[in-house]
């Protein structure tokens, strides 16, 4: 707990679901095999859906959704944002240390951090918008270790692409060398492949 990850790949492959079904199981009882907690969900392309996640639920987990009303309450504990500004979004980000403890948040995702730095930075270069993005990566990482909770941020890789695999877009380092965040890498089918090797599949 209290990791920063970051989740890479091309546009489409699933990176969105894959946070869904997170906000999902972090939001359903521990009964069930889940955190029992709230969400925070930072939406940065409108892409979050009530109804597909509530698919996701039920092909997953058929037996729990078809209770009464359980659909209806894990929606209440996933809390949207949708930032008009990477302003807006870094003065939330400032707010956000002491209500996560407040409200017994268990998760936070940013879907995704190649859309924010546009909508602050629309006509700015690449070399510009890396300063914005190293400071919002560092403090969401130290969200994560100060509340204890894990932090998913969502990432577009660059357009060219080689045998090697794709080139990540962003790099943040920290002064002992070490990336801030472990950082999977999304490849068609639904995979996910991180840098130290190990691989998970995503079943949405």
């Amino acid at each position: 707990m209290g990791k920063l990850t970051e989740v890479v790949g091309p546009s489409g492959i699933g990176k969105t679901q894959f946070c869904l079904k997170l906000a999902l199981l972090a939001a359903l009882p521990e009964y069930y095999g889940g955190l029992d907690g709230r969400v925070v969900y930072i939406d940065t392309e409108s892409k979050f859906s009530s109804r597909r996640m509530i698919e996701i639920g039920q092909k997953n987990f058929p037996q729990i959704f078809r209770q009464e009303g359980l659909a209806q309450k894990m929606a209440g504990r996933i809390l949207v944002m949708r930032p008009a500004s990477l302003a807006d979004f870094t003065k939330s980000l400032e707010q956000m240390k002491v209500t996560l403890l407040q409200h017994d948040v268990k998760l936070l995702i940013v879907d995704s951090m190649a859309a924010l730095m546009s909508l602050g930075n629309e006509k700015a270069t690449a070399g510009f918008r890396q300063h914005p993005l190293r400071w919002t990566l560092s403090f969401l990482k130290s969200i994560a270790e100060f509340s204890r909770i894990p932090v998913v941020v969502t990432n577009q890789v660059r357009s060219q692409s080689n045998d090697d695999g794709y080139h990540f877009s962003f790099e943040v380092d920290r002064k002992d060398g070490n990336n801030c965040a472990e950082r999977p890498q999304i490849h068609q089918g639904g995979q996910i492949t991180y840098v130290s090797g190990s691989s998970i599949s995503i079943c949405c």
